[in-house]
């Protein structure tokens, strides 16, 4: 059943799970519920929507699999959606930050193993997202165990290999570094969503691979509960 909502060039590195702050324990004592930070993206200059960002609003203020979400919708250009993300995870002290985005072209979810410290540049150039940081991070929640809950409920999902050159693998990449560095004990993911059925009727995309919005909200329910 899905979670219950109440309110309706080193090696690529594993980031650390160290003790929270005293900064931090003292927030969790003053909330005793968890938060979990739900991001999703405002839609690109292809699509009318994002299914990440209407999953990611609808969540905003629910308890859902034992935390508090708290959504953040990240802006489509380079940098600004570290500029969102960032400065709110060092004001929450999140356990979880589950970054959720668009792939226009899968048929089912894709739960992303790593983080590669890559982005596009344009005419088949990359750059590096941090000048001196690791070549990639593995994400610090459980794709298998993301992927089987989400089957359990069935909405069909697996673990997928990395987020890509653009802004989801950008953003995850951000988020895993800065936990990183700062020794903080915040687990984070990316779920990567199909286009929603409900936006390929509206933009009439005949032939493409989509799931219902609701049935993805379902899936991303079940993610928070084994994050």
């Amino acid at each position: 059943m899905p979670a219950e909502t109440v309110n309706a060039c080193p090696a690529v590195v594993q980031a650390s799970r160290s003790s929270p702050s005293r900064a931090a324990t003292a927030r969790e004592c003053e909330n005793p519920m968890p938060i979990a930070i739900v991001t999703g993206f405002e839609p690109s200059k292809d699509y009318q929507a994002n299914p990440s960002q209407e999953i990611a609003q609808q969540l905003d203020g629910c308890r859902v699999g034992g935390f508090e979400v708290v959504s953040r919708i990240l802006s489509v250009e380079w940098a600004r959606d570290a500029d969102i993300l960032l400065p709110a995870i060092d004001e929450l002290r999140p356990a979880v930050v589950l970054c959720l985005g668009l792939a226009g072209s899968a048929a089912h979810v894709w739960i992303e193993r790593l983080a590669v410290n890559l982005r596009a540049a344009g005419e088949g150039r990359h750059l590096p997202i941090v000048a001196d940081g690791p070549v990639g991070y593995l994400a610090t929640i459980d794709p298998d165990a993301v992927s089987e809950a989400m089957t359990a409920e069935g909405v069909p999902a697996k673990p997928h290999v990395y987020a890509g050159d653009y802004l989801c693998n950008h953003v995850f990449y951000q988020a895993l570094h800065h936990c990183a560095t700062r020794e903080l004990s915040t687990r984070a993911g990316f779920v990567h969503l199909p286009l929603s059925a409900e936006q390929a009727i509206a933009e009439n995309r005949i032939g493409t691979p989509v799931l219902p919005l609701e049935t993805m909200l379902r899936g991303v329910r079940a993610a928070l509960a084994v994050c």
